[in-house]
């Protein structure tokens, strides 16, 4: 994905979540999608993206949660994943404990993917809340 943003022209820094090398309060937005189930130290990540945070700024994370049915299908098959192979995932409610141990407020959560994949067609809904959707997206506000 680096080198397509390189070839729009994006710049690109290449670095870990758990050590950005960004000063302190220089972005509005921290996006982290399909991420988290892949970092060394979630808490370390959380409380970087905190520090590079301007004041009312947000983080918004998206992740497979664990603790759904969908989520526990994920877990059992990922050994067969060339994908997920690696992959630690999480539940809402450890997410939304890290963000709120680094510093975090105002969080929020809406979820989606409430059947199986293979028999999603078209748009899956969107609802609020998290535990019952596969797909979590939660938003906190430094």
């Amino acid at each position: 994905m680096a080198d397509v943003a390189r070839s729009r022209g994006v710049d690109v820094t290449e670095a870990a979540a758990e050590a950005i090398p960004f000063d302190e309060g220089v972005f509005d937005l921290v996006l982290m999608v399909t991420t988290v189930c892949f970092l060394d130290d979630i808490n370390r990540a959380f409380s970087e993206s905190l520090r590079v945070l301007i004041e009312g700024g947000h983080i918004v994370v998206g992740f497979l949660d664990r603790a759904t049915e969908l989520g526990q299908t994920y877990e059992a098959r990922k050994v067969d994943s060339g994908f997920y192979r690696l992959a630690n995932f999480c539940s809402s409610s450890e997410v939304l404990a890290a963000l709120t141990q680094a510093g975090f407020d105002s969080l929020s959560s809406v979820q989606t993917i409430f059947d199986s994949v293979g028999d999603v067609e078209g748009r899956s809904s969107v609802k609020p809340g998290h535990g019952t959707g596969l797909f979590a997206v939660v938003r906190g506000r430094k």
